[in-house]
């Protein structure tokens, strides 16, 4: 069977056991383009290396599966921020809202306010109401 032939995955897998050793890692036949037969194909290489190759090799796999690790932990903190600065964001507004009812103000775009000029306002409100009470 050549590798033009090769139709399913298992076919695949036994095309790749029988010729994987005469594969070049440049020249890999479009059928056997796939994520878990590169893979194999890098791992059959490592078994070919030097010591010294294989180290480096290693070195370089755990600095990126370092780097890939540090960002997913960067995205993760990233999220939970931006959850909590959202949180704040939305008890200052309810709180400017309610200020402006009980002050019979009309409502204060706070679309573009950062959090700081939220918090701000809010403050001032909330004095107004107290001095007002």
């Amino acid at each position: 069977m050549s590798c033009t032939q090769l139709t399913s995955g298992l076919d695949i897998w036994l095309y790749f056991l029988r010729h994987a050793e005469k594969i070049e890692e440049d020249a890999v036949p479009a059928p056997l383009q796939q994520p878990l037969v590169l893979r194999a194909l890098e791992e059959l290489k490592m078994l070919k290396q030097t010591d010294l190759e294989c180290e480096k090799y290693e070195s370089r796999r755990k600095a990126q599966l370092d780097y890939n690790t540090g960002l997913k932990v960067a995205r993760m903190e990233g999220h939970e921020e931006g959850r909590e600065e959202g949180v704040a964001r939305g008890k200052k507004i309810g709180i400017i809202q309610m200020c402006e009812r009980v002050l019979n103000r009309s409502e204060t775009p706070t679309d573009q306010m950062s959090l700081d000029e939220l918090t701000r306002l809010a403050d001032e409100l909330q004095e107004l109401v107290r001095k007002r009470g």
